[in-house]
């Protein structure tokens, strides 16, 4: 495989209105390659008259832009810096911004790590180690239940987007089960002392333990700072709670403070999956099904398919400007066989146009069909 430097990947999460803004600051800083994903953020709704006697979901949307972009590893506390001032991350209710740190395992060669930056000075970040992601995979019509029981908990926005799942459906197929394609997609950046806490939450009210009803999964974030502003309507206060959390965040210079009880209940004893491996593969519109096909082929236990939008300033760049997405949790020791698989078939070549990253997952969960 080919051998590439230390690579950060950079999730700002903005209202849409913003993303125009947040491309042309991004290229005046030297940010000439980047990728856009189209979600939405849930927030509890403001009860009013009648509303507060009937059992709705009551929740408000908001649309919102994922970017995402790839930089020199030694670049990421400059561009944070710069990121959480121009954006006012600081505030509850801007969005997410988070950094990983990932692996890159193979690509072609219009790949940009975008390595020409020209960041402005700015002041110091409030930027949190103590914070991990938690993704949930689910049938699209679900998504609402699971983001208003997170919000109930109180621990952060949930980001919502959408694709296409593979792979499940042909192996459940002998249980007769109708499982749709389409899938909705929940992300959360929480707490890592809440972590436990939200899974079990995404396991019960998603009902994960039934077969064919979809996974959830940790993900490591290096640092950044999470949308805590889960309410709707005006507080009438100086400072909403949101802000109180945050500056106490800040003057203890952690989370830790926050230990609720709620790390310490007793979960029940569930078959989780621990030390597997997300990998993302980007590539061509219309390549992700078959590429995915070829990955599940080789060992991938399936995949689930997003469109996202390619922004680039590189002339010789001649990528499509709409792509896809494909993301697939396997065991470690699948990866070099699948991403050679991939290879072999065109992703990374002017066919596909791809490449592929890999990041770790601590713990996962989904239904497994008893060995007999």
């Amino acid at each position: 495989m080919k051998q590439y430097p230390a690579t950060s990947k950079i999730t700002m999460v903005i209202n849409k209105k913003l993303s125009v803004k947040a491309i042309n600051k991004l290229n005046s800083i030297g940010i000439q390659s980047l990728y856009l994903e189209a979600g939405r953020t849930s927030i509890l709704k403001e009860k009013k008259g009648l509303s507060l006697l009937m059992n709705r979901v009551n929740l408000e949307y908001g649309p919102v832009e994922l970017i995402t972009f790839y930089i020199p590893k030694k670049d990421e506390k400059d561009i944070m810096n710069y990121l959480y001032h121009e954006f006012g991350y600081k505030t509850p209710g801007r969005g997410n911004l988070i950094s990983q740190d990932i692996k890159l395992m193979n690509g072609h060669d219009y790949f940009h790590q975008n390595p020409d930056t020209d960041i402005p000075e700015s002041g110091k970040a409030i930027l949190f180690s103590e914070l991990t992601g938690i993704c949930c995979v689910l049938q699209r019509g679900d998504e609402d239940k699971l983001a208003k029981a997170s919000l109930d908990k109180g621990t952060s926005v949930p980001i919502t987007t959408y694709g296409e799942g593979s792979g499940v459906r042909d192996k459940l197929g002998l249980l007769r089960i109708t499982i749709s394609p389409e899938k909705a997609l929940i992300n959360l950046v929480v707490s890592t002392y809440d972590t436990e806490a939200v899974l079990e939450l995404f396991v019960t009210e998603g009902r994960l333990y039934e077969p064919g009803r979809g996974i959830t999964y940790t993900y490591e974030i290096k640092q950044g700072i999470m949308n805590t502003k889960i309410s709707g309507g005006k507080s009438g206060e100086v400072a909403s709670i949101e802000q109180v959390v945050y500056a106490l965040d800040a003057i203890k210079g952690g989370m830790e403070w926050r230990r609720s009880g709620r790390d310490n209940q007793s979960y029940r004893k569930r078959p989780f999956m621990t030390n597997l491996m997300e990998l993302t593969l980007i590539c061509d519109d219309g390549m992700a099904t078959y590429l995915a096909t070829t990955a599940m082929e080789h060992g991938a236990p399936g995949a689930t398919i997003s469109k996202i939008k390619y922004v680039t300033m590189f002339e010789e760049d001649k990528t499509t400007v709409v792509r896809e997405m494909c993301r697939m949790i396997i065991s470690p020791d699948l990866i070099q066989r699948v991403v050679a698989s991939i290879e072999d078939v065109g992703g990374f070549s002017d066919e596909g146009h791809g490449f592929i990253y890999s990041l770790p997952v601590p713990k996962a969960f989904t239904y497994l069909s008893k060995k007999k």
